[in-house]
């Protein structure tokens, strides 16, 4: 299984989000919001843990970091992330923040 990327919806691809108006601003919200809870759902899954591990979850993330389908290495040892890695590290800060208020 290949992770998801995040693919807003087609309204959104030409335009940086800095130059939204706040009425496009509140579209994108509302569709992030509605993605989220799958997003989650489906993050988990691929990591293979539970919500409430978060050891486990941790080592995992780390791991998929240095794989070639979330990173690539680049001289100096900085990592540049791909489509993938930028899709799994925003769903890890939703995971975190998930948990911090709930």
């Amino acid at each position: 299984m290949s992770y998801p990327l995040y693919i807003p919806p087609a309204q959104f691809w030409g335009t940086k989000n800095s130059e939204w108006s706040l009425k496009e601003a509140k579209e994108y919200f509302n569709w992030f919001i509605s993605i989220k809870d799958n997003r989650l759902d489906d993050y988990l899954e691929f990591l293979s843990v539970e919500r409430n591990n978060i050891d486990d979850l941790c080592h995992k993330m780390l791991d998929l970091l240095f794989d070639p389908k979330f990173s690539n290495n680049q001289d100096g040892g900085k990592l540049d992330l791909t489509n993938a890695g930028y899709a799994l590290a925003t769903d890890t800060s939703l995971f975190v923040s998930d948990n911090l208020f709930s």
